[in-house]
């Protein structure tokens, strides 16, 4: 728990610091744990510091994985109003959070203007904002949704990677259209993005059907 890694810290000579805190609560997020990370960002300001956006970051992380539209939402207005992040690379970060929040709750169209509202701002989206958007539609078995996502991603600059293309598979594979399964598993293979045993075998079962 969170008390458990703050004393590991003290322990070590660590005082309670906005640094340490964050990874306290990272931890605790990957745990599982997220009162125990609101606890450690808790005892963090009980000490007369203020969090960070690494701190509100791991929040607002695990709130976007769970699809919380406005628990995310609220915690980006808090850290706001507490000026954490007035910080580079902070609405690049916070965007891509709340696009994943939206994604993960299936609202794709706000999940994916956020992400344009960026490149609208001069600011690079983060490849992994489209990922998440290109999964989400894949979930939705709606291949066409996820083609318009990966080329979304292609005219902010960003290079698909692997997992983009295995989720454009996916999509195929569940709506059932193996031809477009198999021209995407082409597609990775002349980006040289060789598509792993799982993913062949998924779409040569899907062949097969």
């Amino acid at each position: 728990g969170a008390g458990r890694v703050s004393e590991f810290f003290r322990s070590r000579g660590f005082g309670l610091e906005p640094q340490h805190t964050a990874v306290v609560m990272k931890l605790c997020a990957q745990a599982g744990d997220v009162d125990g990370a609101r606890r450690a960002m808790a005892e963090l300001r009980s000490s007369g510091q203020a969090p960070t956006l690494a701190c509100f970051a791991t929040l607002i992380d695990f709130c976007a994985k769970q699809g919380d539209v406005p628990g995310a939402q609220a915690l980006v207005e808090e850290l706001s109003a507490s000026g954490a992040d007035q910080v580079p690379g902070a609405e690049v970060l916070l965007s891509t959070l709340m696009s994943k929040a939206h994604a993960k709750a299936g609202d794709l169209s706000s999940s994916l203007k956020l992400l344009e509202s960026l490149r609208e701002r001069n600011f690079q989206p983060h490849i992994s904002g489209y990922c998440t958007l290109i999964k989400a539609y894949a979930n939705q078995k709606d291949p066409a949704g996820a083609e318009m996502a990966l080329r979304a991603c292609k005219a902010a600059g960003i290079s698909p990677d692997r997992s983009c293309y295995a989720h454009l598979v996916k999509a195929a594979v569940r709506a059932n259209d193996s031809k477009l399964a198999e021209a995407h598993l082409e597609e990775m293979r002349s980006m040289r993005l060789a598509p792993d045993k799982a993913l062949r075998d998924l779409v040569q079962k899907a062949s097969a059907a």
